[in-house]
């Protein structure tokens, strides 16, 4: 017997009042989570950001973050393995542990590393996350770090440039290093981050919506604000899954220089 089948064992024999009992905590989580997602629309020291989360279920593994510390804005959206409740435990966990290290004032790439440290000491290295983590200051350039995650997206206004993984995922092993890559944004280009849900989205042929097709998106609105881009990936996305249901957490993140 499997996991899976001891779990079912389990909720078929609870009674109606505790499978209540369960329901209203996850959607006490849910509360929580979502307490937990940043402000939107957040401009800052020439950057304008917006967001979208779409968890598959009421709880989702992924989580993002945005926040201005001393002149330096700082971004983050991480991917843990599995799903549910323990999934959305773990992303709450890794966004906090890089927000304290962040407003502990580290530089970026000790972030990461204190970061990594904390998760697999804290998840006994059972668990990963991938994770873009970046800060960026008023004169356009920003330090990334990409460690297993999707590439980031640098939009420019004649192309747009995949940043691929500078280190392992997050969790793999103890003492992992995190190579950090230096860019240098013009006056309206901008950054988009997602995650697997995104790109793994199938339609009812089973095709993958995949990543040069969101690349194609946001060429094609790499003059739009954070918050219009953004509205356009979640329809093309849409569009293109039609009545296929969700099967994954849906994150995107777009930050964009414009001083």
């Amino acid at each position: 017997m499997d996991d899976n089948d001891s779990l079912q064992l389990l909720l078929d024999g609870l009674t109606i009042e505790e499978k209540r009992n369960i329901a209203s905590e996850l959607r006490l989580a849910a509360c929580v989570q979502r307490a937990m997602l940043p402000n939107r629309k957040i401009c800052y020291q020439g950057w304008q950001s917006d967001f979208l989360y779409l968890p598959a279920g009421l709880v989702g593994g992924d989580c993002c973050d945005l926040f201005g510390i001393r002149n330096r804005f700082f971004f983050m959206i991480g991917d843990v393995s599995g799903k549910g409740l323990g999934a959305s435990l773990l992303a709450g966990h890794l966004q906090a542990t890089f927000r304290g290290l962040a407003e502990a004032g580290l530089a970026l790439h000790l972030i990461a590393e204190k970061t990594n440290q904390i998760f697999y000491e804290n998840t006994s290295g059972n668990h990963f996350a991938t994770l873009v983590a970046g800060c960026a200051n008023h004169n356009g350039t920003a330090d990334l770090i990409n460690a297993g995650h999707l590439p980031v997206l640098h939009i420019r206004d004649s192309e747009v440039r995949m940043e691929e993984s500078t280190g392992p995922p997050v969790g793999l092993f103890r003492d992992a290093r995190f190579q950090i890559r230096h860019l240098s944004l013009k006056h309206g280009e901008s950054l988009l981050i997602c995650t697997d849900g995104v790109t793994e989205a199938c339609n009812a042929a089973n095709h993958e919506y995949g990543i040069h097709r969101l690349m194609g998106t946001a060429f094609r609105h790499r003059t739009s604000s954070p918050v219009k881009l953004l509205e356009e990936c979640k329809s093309d996305i849409s569009s293109f899954i039609k009545s296929k249901p969700q099967t994954d957490d849906i994150t995107l993140l777009s930050i964009l220089h414009q001083p």
